[in-house]
This record gives structure tokens, sequence and C-alpha cells, in this order.
């Protein structure tokens, strides 16, 4: 483990002797894959809370939450001060793919759908219905809106 005192003042490396950032922790010369485990004690949930400032004020913006008493998983976008964020899925950097709003509208194709679903596609088909490869049912609207 390295702290830096100098150039990076306070910056920590697991596995790294030059960290570029508050913590990096870098498992490329190991061979189990398993880069960071968490246990929690027996009886409680598991969590990791990510927190950010925002005019002085500390938020909790993220969660990821293992629920003991079951076998659920949860993330949770939870930004307090606009009654809760977005949760989006980006692919290829920030490319928005999907996106469910703190209202609970979920968007693909769109970074704000006007629907509980919403699909926005500028093509003549935005669903397909599938059986296999070869049995589907395409399902579209056209530019007038009319069902196709």
């Amino acid at each position: 483990m390295t702290i830096l005192g100098n150039t990076n003042p306070g910056f920590v490396g697991i596995g790294t002797t030059s960290p570029s950032s508050v913590l990096e922790v870098d498992a490329s010369n190991y061979s189990t894959g398993e880069v960071v485990r968490t246990v929690a004690a027996s009886g409680t949930n598991s969590y990791w809370r990510m927190f950010g400032v925002n005019s002085g004020t500390t938020y909790e913006f993220a969660a990821l939450y293992r629920n003991n008493g079951s076998l659920d998983f949860q993330i949770q976008a939870s930004y307090a001060a606009s009654g809760g964020g977005a949760l989006r899925f980006n692919t290829g950097g920030s490319n928005l793919r999907m996106i469910i709003t703190g209202g609970g509208d979920v968007g693909i194709g769109t970074s704000g759908p006007n629907a509980k679903f919403e699909v926005v596609k500028a093509a003549t088909y935005q669903q397909r219905l599938s059986y296999d490869a070869g049995h589907y049912t395409d399902i579209g609207t056209s530019s007038s809106g009319d069902l196709i």
C-alpha cells in the first residue's frame, strides 16, 4: 500500500505505487479476478453508499444494498436535493441507452420519457416480440403517430 505525501497528498494506492485518485486499487497482477470483497456481519444488511457535495451540503447520491432478510439486491439513485435522482444506463462512455427517472418513468432512446414506458427510435419498428429468431412480430409508429 502506498500513501502519497508530496505529489498528490493523501492519495492511497493498493497494488500501485503511483495512485492517480484518492483511492486506486490495481489488481492487474493477481489471477483471482476478484478486486474487492466486502462481508457484513451476520444478521445485518450489506451496502456501499456514495456521497457527493452540492453547494456545500453532502448528499447520498447512490447506493448498492443487499437486504439480509432476503436475496434481493437493490441499486438506488437517491439524490435527495431534487427528490430522487435518475438511474442511467450508458454504453460506450456517456451514450445514454436507458433511463429510470426519479418519478419511475422508463425511457429507452430518450432521456426524458413522457410515459411510464417510452421507446424512441427513428425507424419503422421500435419493438419486436419474439418467440425465436424466425418467429416474431414487429410493432412501431410512423412519423405521424400511426400504428404500423
